[in-house]
């Protein structure tokens, strides 16, 4: 009987195979290493001596190829049997699996047809990214004149409208009352009776109110204290406020929505549109205070006039609107509305003032992004 040969390359072969069995097994990701299995696992039967320089057309990916028992396979311990029957039992096995597998072109065809739809998907991913490089090559911000624009316009409406508001209020009221010099009421409504009575005026024209709010009070002797042509008339002054507070959030609201992303795509733009809505307001307050000065009386009917068209704004001395605001009132609250106005577009002006420290942050920005811009449209991102 024939000496006994060492199988230890059979051995080592079995060792790769279940070494490679992670990486082969029948998943998502082992697809895509089929190629690179079977070429390793072929590249290793070689390198043991049991074959081969044909390639084997075992196909990894199935586990029921793999695990499925193998017909005509001696019971035999290996270690007993010669080499030449160890390779005739080797190429049995692999013929017989070999015959519920495709073939290896086959895998391949596959693997061609799996990869054509991330090409295309990748072709996709790669016009978009040009498509986005175009853009911000080009890129500059949208209706960049009419948002500067909106944003200058906000400046003097919303200073002025809180300026206004400041006035309208019991806090106003109650310092015009107690200033020295006020003119007392010349019929006999004492201080704290003018400040209940005025702060329900005040407090008419900015709420919801129906015209009750006023109509129905009355005095000790169950008068009513506002005619009804006065609340007529403070009705139409509620209304004017509410639509100027109204259109005034609206374009502050507007103008933040328009400063969005410009400090980055345009460094400085917010800044020079806030300081030119300064100069903006500045210059209004000039012209506003300038035909207040002149004539002061004929300013104030002109006001009316606008505002109130229908003419009904003139009252008799007596009547309670005019002993809750008299004219010294008026005179009163026209110069801390401009006082107020005065004061926020200063600090306005002075925080949006071109000092050199903000232009060269604004020249850094504009360059840092003029250098990206080059780099983008040579491609070099």
């Amino acid at each position: 009987m024939a000496e006994k040969e060492p199988l230890e390359p059979l051995a080592g072969a079995e060792r790769d195979w279940d070494d490679l069995t992670p990486a082969i097994d029948d998943n998502d990701e082992a697809v895509a290493q089929r190629a690179t299995a079977d070429r390793l696992l072929r590249a290793r039967r070689v390198e043991s001596g049991l074959d081969s320089s044909e390639p084997t057309a075992i196909s990894m990916g199935s586990p029921a190829t793999r695990d499925a028992p193998v017909t005509g396979v001696s019971k035999t311990p290996v270690d007993s049997m010669p080499l030449p029957e160890v390779r005739e039992l080797l190429d049995e096995s692999v013929a017989v699996a070999g015959e519920g597998s495709a073939p290896t072109l086959n895998s391949a065809a596959d693997e061609t047809e799996q990869s054509a739809p991330v090409a295309a998907v990748a072709a996709t991913e790669a016009e978009e990214r040009a498509s986005a490089r175009e853009l911000a090559v080009e890129d500059r911000p949208r209706w960049l004149k009419l948002r500067q624009f909106l944003m200058g316009m906000a400046v003097p409406v919303l200073t002025l409208a809180l300026a206004v508001r400041v006035v309208a209020s019991s806090a106003f009221l109650w310092f015009a009352y107690h200033r020295p010099g006020f003119p007392a009421d010349t019929y006999g409504m004492n201080t704290e009776e003018r400040m209940r009575l005025g702060s329900y005026g005040l407090d008419y024209i900015l709420n919801f109110a129906p015209a009750s709010y006023l109509g129905a009070l009355r005095n000790e002797k169950n008068v009513t204290w506002f005619l009804p042509s006065e609340v007529e008339h403070m009705t139409d002054v509620k209304v004017v406020m509410l639509i100027a507070m109204t259109l005034a959030m609206i374009l502050g609201l507007v103008a933040w929505m328009s400063s969005r992303t410009l400090k980055e795509r345009a460094a400085g733009a917010v800044r020079r549109s806030l300081f030119a809505g300064s100069w903006a307001t500045l210059a209004l307050m000039a012209a506003l205070g300038t035909l207040a000065f002149v004539g002061w009386e004929r300013f104030f009917e002109n006001f009316h006039h606008v505002f109130f068209p229908q003419g009904n704004w003139q009252f008799h001395a007596s009547d309670t609107l005019i002993r809750l605001y008299p004219p010294q009132f008026w005179v009163d609250a026209g110069i801390a509305v401009a006082l107020i106005t005065l004061a926020i577009t200063l600090l306005i002006m002075m925080l949006t003032w071109p000092t050199k420290l903000r232009k060269a942050r604004e020249e850094k920005v504009a360059a840092d992004r003029l250098e990206l811009r080059r780099k983008l449209s040579s491609s070099v991102l």
